[in-house]
């Protein structure tokens, strides 16, 4: 019976707590209605939220509308251009596929991934989340869905292929006579119907509908999981949380930033004080990023033969050239999405790194809010890559006008994918925790409900 009662405080789930993935602040949160939601006390973000609709026909409505989109989307073509008389036009898959013809394979499966496969896996399972969520009792895979759907949903790109299709439509009518066919409205509409099922879902509920097993594997031995409640929370080195489903762990001692304690039984992964080796990870990155970012801007992303005369572009050349066409806004988009974006992230997460490093409490607040922007816009790098991809595969008519991909997208392309690994490798609690921000009870109070 003794022996039980340790194992018991071992390891406890503290419960009624959070802690924020931005900045470490492990806080209580008070009961959460409909329509609101929980911010961190200290850096403001969105931990989670209950969507004021309770109903769950509404998000799977918009995911069965979804389904139907997304069908219409890969059986027709989107655009169709017309040159003296000579036609094509653009499906799906198509700038995947003259991506491989021109030997830029890898960039031409990137694109078929992050528009064709993934936004269907990704609507698959939330369609599986809603079915099983009716079940009275979740099944055991349950967990497994909601881990994979938060891993897979920032790599289905629809919106940043359909700011591609604007920057190539713009380009093209300079060239040609462009018609959008109907299965460009019918992605414009699967954008929208799959942001709305985001939105309508609610994650958190059923997180904590999920089984939390009673044993669970605690520094390689199975031990039984207690509860700890209490208005004082214990000190941080003694707190860890799942960074998958948020459950938070109290320990009979303290833990260190790299150490695997054991598995969730909520969710089955492996949980960490922080991310594993994440300074390390996410500058060996960025050095790659770096590498890539150099060739990427050097060589042509593409060239374009008209009537035998052929010219070559680069990534800033083509802003160039917008700009000169008088089309200042869409200059400015892609000159974001496309030259600030990457070097905002090599060097912001950079300065994070190092900020971290020297252990500085300046503008810790800002930084995190920065790191959110970061990884937020990464992904709309990729919209040069989208636009190339249309163009390779509507205009190809021979010696009359003709569009080749260069190396210069490949790189390109791997400095976009490579800062996207580099984000999600940073871990941000680190800026907090060697400022020594989350040392004390200080940092341990209750969110706030909006």
């Amino acid at each position: 019976m003794l022996e039980s009662k340790k194992l018991n405080e071992a390891i406890c789930i503290v419960d009624q707590v959070v802690e924020c993935h931005s900045c470490g602040l492990v806080q209580q949160y008070p009961e959460v209605n409909h329509g609101e939601l929980v911010a961190c006390h200290r850096c403001g973000l969105e931990l989670f939220r209950h969507p004021l609709s309770r109903q769950w026909a509404v998000p799977f409505a918009f995911a069965i509308s979804s389904v139907i989109l997304y069908l219409m989307m890969v059986s027709f073509p989107l655009l169709s251009v017309n040159i003296y008389g000579r036609t094509n036009s653009l499906g799906i898959l198509n700038g995947s596929i003259e991506f491989m013809h021109q030997s830029l394979g890898s960039v031409g499966a990137l694109v078929g991934l992050v528009v064709v496969v993934f936004p269907i896996v990704i609507i698959g399972l939330i369609l599986s989340i809603l079915y099983y969520s009716r079940f009275t009792i979740l099944p055991s895979f349950f967990p497994r869905l909601l881990h994979l759907y938060r891993l897979l949903r920032p790599w289905s790109m629809i919106e940043v292929y359909i700011l591609g299709v604007f920057v190539a439509y713009t380009k093209l009518v300079g060239m040609a006579y462009v018609q959008i066919d109907y299965s460009l409205y019918a992605m414009v509409l699967l954008m929208i119907s799959m942001s709305i099922t985001d939105a309508s879902t609610d994650f958190a509920t059923l997180w904590e509908r999920c089984a939390i097993n009673k044993t669970m594997v605690y520094r390689h031995k199975q031990v039984e999981v207690g509860h700890y409640h209490s208005d004082i929370l214990p000190e941080n080195d003694y707190l860890a949380s799942c960074e998958c489903c948020g459950l938070v762990f109290k320990t009979d001692t303290s833990i260190h930033e790299d150490e695997h304690i054991g598995t969730c039984p909520r969710c089955g992964k492996n949980i960490h004080k922080r991310k594993p080796n994440s300074l390390n990870r996410s500058l060996a990155l960025l050095i790659t990023a770096f590498v890539f970012y150099i060739p990427a801007n050097l060589y042509p992303i593409m060239s374009t033969t008209m009537m035998g005369r052929v010219s070559s572009h680069q990534i800033f050349g083509g802003v160039v050239e917008l700009w000169q066409s008088q089309m200042i806004p869409l200059a400015l988009l892609v000159f974001v999405a496309s030259i600030a974006v990457p070097v905002l992230k090599i060097s912001g997460i950079g300065l994070m790194i190092a900020a971290s490093i020297m252990r500085s409490k300046k503008w810790l607040v800002m930084r995190s809010k920065l790191f959110r922007v970061i990884t937020f816009i990464g992904r709309w790098s990729m919209i040069d890559v989208f636009m190339i991809s249309i163009l390779i595969a509507l205009i190809h008519f021979d010696a009359l006008a003709t569009v080749h991909a260069h190396v210069g997208i490949l790189m390109f392309a791997a400095v976009v994918v490579v800062t996207i690994f580099a984000a999600d490798t940073f871990d941000p609690r680190l800026m907090w925790d060697y400022a020594k921000m989350n040392d004390s009870q200080t940092g341990q109070t209750k969110a706030d409900n909006n």
